[in-house]
């Protein structure tokens, strides 16, 4: 008799976190800013989370970002905070094709005044304004390049 137990197992390559999100956070958050991290899927985002927060309270320069499940692409949401208390929600996607366009940058910037990192959002850190009903709404987004 045999006994079978399926064992799920699950994959994440730790690849660096693309070059262009890094130099756009850096860039917004300003030089000294703190990195609370960056946060790759199926990774525990807490400690992120908290430093985030606590910066976002301070008014402290600070950047981080988290990597998104996502089928066909390689998604991230960043937020930075510069010393003067300007915020950004910053977005990384390398798949871009008609529906990106007229921006077909993989980074955009949102200025964000009401920034929240939020552990249990889907994509850490999000811009309260930006998001109606169901969806999100479209907004004019800085194009980085």
């Amino acid at each position: 008799m045999f006994l079978y137990i399926p064992v799920v197992m699950s994959f994440f390559a730790l690849t660096p976190p693309p070059e262009p999100l890094v130099e756009a956070l850096l860039r917004l958050a300003g030089p000294g800013a703190h990195e609370c991290g960056m946060v790759y899927v199926g990774q525990a985002s807490s400690n992120a989370t908290a430093c985030g927060k606590a910066l976002l309270l301070t008014g402290k320069s600070f950047w981080l970002a988290v990597q998104v499940q996502a089928i066909d692409s390689d998604l991230w949401v960043g937020a930075a905070q510069a010393s003067d208390g300007t915020k950004w929600l910053v977005e990384f996607d390398s798949n871009l094709n008609e529906e990106s366009l007229p921006n077909p940058e993989p980074v955009r910037v949102t200025p964000c005044p009401d920034l929240e990192i939020a552990p249990n959002h889907r994509s850490l850190a999000y811009c309260p304004k930006k998001i109606k009903g169901v969806g999100a709404e479209t907004t004019k987004a800085m194009v980085i390049k």
